[in-house]
């Protein structure tokens, strides 16, 4: 049987893809982020960028940059500068996050189930090469999370 964890208003199988803070991964109650969808994914930089300003094992100096980055963010989106490029960052993370495993078999259950692959959390969501088709703000938060896979226990605060 399938655990299940609810997660606000949504349900979520164990293994679902999100992202968690690099910052206080390691902590019991390390900030964790769930989202279904790339355009889901987009708006919720802002609840990530938030955590990182009141996170305690983040640095002062991200700190500082994620609030200076934040102040000129919505002025370069609301004249659409990235909207475009974020938005197909947005849809190539999710689509990286959201990979789901191949079964070996067909299987004759019916019930349907999501199997999504174990992520690296090693693995930066955003290269240098993406930098600048993003605002900084886009570019900057992102770099603040890793790829991570929803468990039965251990999941911390999550959104």
């Amino acid at each position: 049987s399938l655990f299940q964890t609810t997660t606000k208003e949504h349900t979520k199988e164990v293994a679902f893809p999100g992202l968690v803070c690099r910052h206080c991964v390691l902590n019991s109650n390390g900030r964790k982020f769930f989202t279904t969808s790339a355009g889901h994914l987009g708006e919720l930089l802002v609840t990530i960028a938030n955590h990182m300003t009141v996170c305690k094992d983040c640095p002062d100096d991200v700190k500082l940059q994620i609030n200076k980055f934040s102040s000129t963010h919505r002025a370069q989106i609301q004249f659409h500068l990235f909207s475009g490029s974020h938005k197909r960052l947005m849809n190539r993370v999710w689509n990286q996050l959201s990979t789901k495993k191949t079964p070996k078999t067909p299987s004759n259950d019916q019930r349907k189930t999501n199997e999504y692959a174990k992520v690296d959390p090693s693995k930066p969501l955003v290269t240098a090469r993406e930098e600048k088709l993003v605002t900084p703000f886009t570019f900057y938060t992102m770099q603040q999370v890793r790829p991570c896979n929803l468990e039965k226990s251990g999941n911390g605060s999550r959104s």
